[in-house]
């Protein structure tokens, strides 16, 4: 008894499976909207839409009795839009683990059936590219180096300038040659894989350089003004004259205030 209530269960979720249509595959963005078509005849009138995902057939959106119920799974919460005419599904908001195959089942008000599986897959948008910079001065010029990398994996990098500028590099990341000092060129590297793309600019020119340093020697006094106030014998003469006629008049005003300090004793 068991086997046979197991069997008419099974049974119906099998037949689903093996005459599921294939539809074409979608592909979109993660944190886009996509739109998951039936494949419904447009003449048809539809009584009954049920959106599943995996093996199981969990719902995720259904329309019975003309009641719809787009939040059966946590994981599609405030996230679905089912159009109970066309039994189209709309996904807002992308997520990476939205990509699986989807299968709908719906019924028409005549009571036929159709089933068919669509494959979604999700798509990351290229990041942007990261360039790095160096830049010397070469006399009234300057040499200059560009070098870009990409976080994503398989991509391809090209470069393009505003003017067009010839480099003397041959890798595609970098970028080599001369700015004389008037020029300024703009580079934007760009990253490409498939349809998408992402890009980078920088701009460069001799001005961003600060102006060479000119050394110059430090100004000294010349000699002659040196020697003017410790040599010259102008100015040594007198001085030595005048120090000697100090010490003697200060020493004979000691002899005198000696000599009266006595003559006040002897009285």
């Amino acid at each position: 008894m068991c086997r046979r209530l197991l069997f008419d269960f099974l049974l119906p979720m099998l037949l689903q499976v093996a005459l599921a249509d294939d539809l074409p595959p979608v592909s979109a963005y993660v944190g886009k909207n996509v739109t998951l078509r039936s494949g419904a005849d447009p003449s048809w009138k539809l009584s009954r839409i049920t959106w599943s995902i995996w093996a199981n057939t969990t719902w995720i959106a259904t329309y019975y009795s003309k009641a719809t119920n787009v939040n059966h799974f946590y994981r599609y919460q405030n996230r679905l839009h089912l159009n109970t005419s066309t039994g189209d599904l709309v996904i807002e908001h992308l997520k990476s683990e939205d990509e699986m195959e989807y299968t709908v089942d719906f019924f028409n008000s005549q009571g036929e059936n159709k089933v068919n599986k669509i494959k979604l897959s999700i798509k990351q948008h290229l990041r942007h590219p990261t360039i790095r910079t160096w830049l010397s001065r070469e006399g009234d010029s300057c040499v200059f180096g560009l070098r870009c990398s990409s976080p994503d994996s398989g991509v391809t990098l090209s470069w393009k300038t505003e003017p067009h500028f010839q480099s003397h590099s041959e890798s595609s990341d970098e970028l080599t040659g001369f700015l004389n000092k008037t020029q300024s060129i703009k580079f934007t590297c760009v990253s490409s894989k498939n349809n998408d793309n992402a890009s980078k600019s920088d701009s460069l020119k001799c001005e961003d350089l600060p102006p060479p340093v000119t050394s110059s020697a430090p100004t000294t006094p010349p000699a002659s003004d040196c020697r003017v106030i410790s040599r010259d014998p102008v100015f040594l003469v007198p001085g030595f004259f005048m120090g000697a006629a100090v010490v003697i008049v200060c020493y004979c005003i000691q002899q005198r205030r000696k000599c009266g300090s006595r003559n006040i004793s002897d009285n």
